[in-house]
């Protein structure tokens, strides 16, 4: 952009962050200082101040104020993004690329100490950038090395030891909590499961390990009993050597997803695992050690056969199953989540309080796909009849009166929005970096899309309280319509309920559904309760841009495998 150009640039943002939660919120304001006077040096008026607090900047997965930034740039609401230095936007050079287009294609200049950004910046940042996050890492694990070898242990203390203070890389028994250990190990080994530990130990108010490990959770006092057996990577206490002496470091290591940029962790080879005996932290003996273990693996056996491992199958993640979000315990009202795999494939949920701590006395499970057809049923007799409609219609009535405007909820669903374009973002720069890139690139922007288009009409469907108290009046055949779109989400469970399009209207359409506890074998009973917004009888499938118009969207060409070489804008 030209320096006359510049000159008609008015209003600004700025974006501030800090990664460590050492590091303290003084970080945010002198930052907030600092691109304050650019903005004034070059005579532009700050609009908004987007912020991270204690985000790393490796990646911008999980960065809410980043997300929010680049959506409001999506929606060109200032000409200049202001920031202290491009270390702060990211360390990944893909994603300060990814941004650098998304701001280009929406007119939007970038702005920081060392002056106006170009595209060659740009690239000259990833590079260093890249080359620092190697170096970095080199430093760390030497670091980590040499602290193994002068008999430290590297990474924080493992329950029941505590680091000591002013010694780097030094720890030491913690009486109050290898007690709690001591016990765990007696009781697993005496043929207790980790399920009933756990309660025992919820119940008496005893701080959990995330109490002790993490400020956030101070005073913690509920227990996961996957916290004794560990999962596929983790250890868990019962599990972990450390409690006999032993040190094992470097078995795995940590590696960022490219595509969902979750971090995942891989199995090292095991030349590269390193083992080291400091007799100091020994907290169980030989004898009770080999007692436990005995028990695991006696448990192993009986319950995946002579190997003793799980054969893990393919499973819909937790949260993208039909009912993901939706199911709630009709004793405690508390969330209900999958608790295990029957035989058969199939998911079951169950109480996550009754499952994971036993504070809820509701235990039993429920096949996802009985449910599926108990909804399926409910929907109908539950939902469509005039005294149910005119029971939610005066309900969203005094909801809008009272001026409920569902801040938390419109900014949750915000949050959740911003992010999912970022991902909508990525997946379209990888595809586009791909010559004749698979069917599945395309069919995986179709589905973050309509969810995209989702969450925005869950927005939309909240609406603003009316200033006198009044509710807008509703069209004179609005029954009608609502129970078009209950039968239309009715006919997608029964057709296709695999689907992700099943999945998002049932969440458009469904506040909760509340699974009552009954006897064992007995027949399901459950409640379905719809949304209050959806009483509106706006569509709970809105229309969502095609794979074209998204990738369009972000200012790059598109073709299809089908019709080489014809672009969206041609």
């Amino acid at each position: 952009m030209s320096a006359a150009a510049r000159g008609n640039l008015k209003t600004a943002a700025i974006y501030a962050r800090y990664s460590s939660i050492m590091q303290k919120d003084s970080s945010i304001e002198g930052q907030k200082l600092v691109c304050g006077k650019l903005a004034k040096r070059n005579g532009l008026d700050v609009t908004e101040v987007f912020f991270d607090k204690a985000r790393s900047g490796k990646s911008i997965a999980g960065r809410d104020g980043y997300a929010a930034m680049v959506a409001a740039i999506r929606r060109r609401e200032f000409n200049v993004i202001i920031i202290e230095d491009l270390s702060r936007l990211s360390r990944d050079a893909i994603d300060t690329g990814m941004l650098k287009k998304i701001c280009n294609y929406n007119r939007v200049e970038m702005l920081t100490q060392k002056g106006w950004q170009t595209d060659k910046d740009i690239a000259i940042h990833g590079l260093v950038s890249t080359l620092d996050n190697e170096s970095r890492a080199i430093n760390v694990r030497r670091g980590q090395t040499l602290c193994l070898s002068n008999g430290g242990v590297p990474g924080a203390p493992a329950y029941g030891y505590r680091a000591v203070p002013g010694k780097p890389g030094e720890h030491e028994i913690n009486p109050e909590t290898a007690k709690i250990v001591v016990r765990i190990f007696e009781e697993y080994a005496s043929g207790r499961s980790p399920r009933a530990i756990a309660a025992d130990l919820t119940s008496e108010g005893i701080p959990s390990p995330a109490s002790h490990r993490d400020s956030r959770y101070k005073g913690n006092t509920i227990w996961n009993s996957q916290a004794f057996v560990g999962g596929m990577y983790a250890k868990g206490i019962i599990g972990n050597r450390k409690y006999i002496g032993e040190i094992e470091w470097n078995t795995h290591s940590t590696e960022e997803n490219p595509d969902t940029k979750r971090k995942v962790k891989r199995c090292n080879p095991k030349g590269d695992h390193i083992k080291e005996f400091n007799s100091a932290l020994r907290i169980i003996s030989d004898e009770l050690w080999n007692a436990a273990q005995k028990v695991r693996q006696q448990r192993a056996v009986k319950k995946f056969g002579p190997g003793g491992k799980v054969v893990r199958r393919p499973v819909t993640p937790r949260g993208e199953h039909l009912f993901g979000g939706l199911l709630r315990c009709g004793a405690c009202n508390g969330p209900m989540r999958i608790a295990n795999t029957s035989r058969s494939g199939t998911s079951r949920v169950a109480c996550a309080a009754a499952h994971q701590h036993q504070t809820c006395s509701h235990s039993k499970s429920y096949d996802i796909d009985t449910l599926r057809e108990g909804m399926a049923e409910k929907m109908v007799t539950h939902l469509t009849t005039d005294e149910a409609i005119d029971a939610a219609f005066e309900a969203f009535r005094e909801e809008r009166k009272l001026g409920a405007t569902n801040d938390s909820q419109r900014k949750a669903l915000e949050r959740k929005l911003n992010a999912l374009s970022l991902e909508i973002a990525r997946l379209v720069e990888a595809t586009m970096k791909i010559n004749n890139p698979p069917a599945e690139f395309y069919k995986k922007i179709d589905t973050k899309e309509m969810e995209r288009a989702s969450l925005e009409e869950q927005i939309k469907h909240l609406g603003p309280a009316m200033a006198d108290g009044n509710v807008l009046p509703f069209p004179p055949k609005f029954k009608d319509a609502y129970r078009k779109n209950v039968m239309e989400v009715h006919e997608l469970l029964t057709k296709s309920p695999q689907s992700a399009e099943a999945r998002i209207a049932l969440a458009n359409l469904i506040d909760s559904i509340v699974v009552h506890p009954t006897a064992k074998r007995m027949p399901y009973e459950i409640t379905p309760y719809a949304r209050l917004a959806a009483i509106t009888g706006q569509s709970p499938l809105p229309a969502r841009r095609s794979t074209q118009e998204v990738i369009a969207a972000q200012g790059l060409g598109y073709s299809d495998n089908a019709k080489q070489g014809k672009s969206v804008s041609s």
